[in-house]
C-alpha cells in the first residue's frame, strides 16, 4: 500500500510510501475525473499551489483534460514576502477582500454571502492593483492590502462591509473568465 500526497513525500514515516502530486493538479484532477466528461478546458486558482522558486509559487493552472490525461497548458506564478504578499494569487486576492470585510481567515464563504447585499464602490480603488496582460493578469496583493487597509473607513459599518465584498467579488469574476476566456480560445473545449 502507498499514501498518495502533497506535503507527506517529506513526513516520515510516510517517505517511503508517499508518491508526489503537484497541488493543482490534485485539484484538476479531482475535478476532471469526476466530472463525466471526456474533454474538458480546466481552470485551477487558489490561493497558492507548490513552490516554484525560493520565494515564488503557482498560483494558477490553466489545463485540458482529454480521456485519461490532463495536460498543463500554462501556469501562473507569484512571489510572496508575507502572506498577504503572494502576487497574481486570485485565492490571496479574495482572502484580503474577506479580511478587509471583517472577517477572518478561511471566511471566503462568508464574503461572498455578504457580497448579495453591497455594490461595488471601490472598484476604481482595487482595480488599480490589478493589470490584466494579454493572457494573464498581475495582481499587486500585498500594496492593495497596505493601501486598502488604511483608505477605507467605517470598515465596521455593514454597508462598508457589503461594498467591500461586492467589490472584491466583482473583480474576483472578471479575472475568473479573463482567465476562462483565454482558455476556451486554446483548448475550444
Amino acid at each position: 500500500d502507498f499514501m498518495v500526497g502533497n506535503s507527506l513525500h517529506i513526513a516520515f514515516p510516510f517517505r517511503s510510501k508517499s508518491i508526489y502530486i503537484n497541488h493543482h493538479l490534485a485539484h484538476a484532477s479531482a475535478a476532471f475525473y469526476a466530472s463525466g466528461f471526456n474533454d474538458a478546458a480546466i481552470f485551477v486558482a487558489d490561493g497558492y499551489g507548490d513552490p516554484i522558486g525560493e520565494k515564488s509559487y503557482e498560483t494558477v493552472m490553466l489545463a485540458k483534460g482529454d480521456g485519461l490525461s490532463i495536460k498543463t497548458l500554462k501556469t501562473i506564478s507569484g512571489s510572496v514576502s508575507n502572506y498577504y504578499d503572494m502576487e497574481n494569487s486570485l485565492g490571496v486576492f479574495y482572502r484580503l477582500g474577506s479580511l478587509l470585510s471583517g472577517f477572518g481567515m478561511f471566511d471566503e464563504g462568508k464574503t461572498m454571502g455578504l457580497s448579495a447585499y453591497g455594490k461595488p464602490i471601490f472598484y476604481d480603488n482595487v482595480k488599480k492593483f490589478i493589470n490584466f496582460k494579454n493572457n494573464t493578469i498581475h495582481i499587486n496583493n500585498g500594496d492593495l492590502f497596505d493601501e486598502l487597509s488604511k483608505d477605507i473607513k467605517n470598515r465596521d459599518k455593514f454597508e462598508v462591509r457589503a461594498n467591500i465584498a461586492a467589490t472584491f467579488q466583482k473583480i474576483l469574476e472578471e479575472m475568473a473568465l479573463h482567465y476562462v476566456n483565454h482558455l476556451y480560445d486554446i483548448t475550444k473545449s
